[in-house]
């Protein structure tokens, strides 16, 4: 099995070329460049990770519900539970907060 980082490696080799290529291609303008960047980069990249977050506590959820009879195994689903939960809130806090910016400063960036 691939080593975590080993695949983020690989994600951002494939990543970055392309989003250069929308960064430099598109825009002409500073403000441009940072709503292209926005629009096409980031907007994707959060949904990936709201729904990497949200699988991640159905991960927990299955592995609390298959392992009741184990205490060590339970106690592990808890804890990714926990976290995936934990991790849900931040990433849809940070969302919230992207939302309040772009109302205050005008719609700025469609996010």
């Amino acid at each position: 099995m691939n080593h975590p980082s080993a695949i983020l490696k690989k994600i951002s080799i494939a990543v970055l070329p392309a989003a250069s290529g929308i960064v430099f291609g598109y825009a002409a303008e500073g403000d441009d460049i940072l709503s292209k960047v926005i629009t096409e980069v980031f907007a994707p990249l959060y949904s990936l990770v709201v729904g990497i977050s949200f699988l991640y506590f159905l991960y927990g959820v299955v592995q609390f519900i298959m392992s009741m009879n184990d205490p060590e195994k339970k106690n592990l689903g808890k804890q990714h539970l926990l976290y995936g939960t934990i991790g849900l809130f931040i990433i849809l806090s940070v969302g919230g907060i992207l939302k309040i910016f772009n109302s205050v400063f005008g719609g700025m960036f469609e996010f």
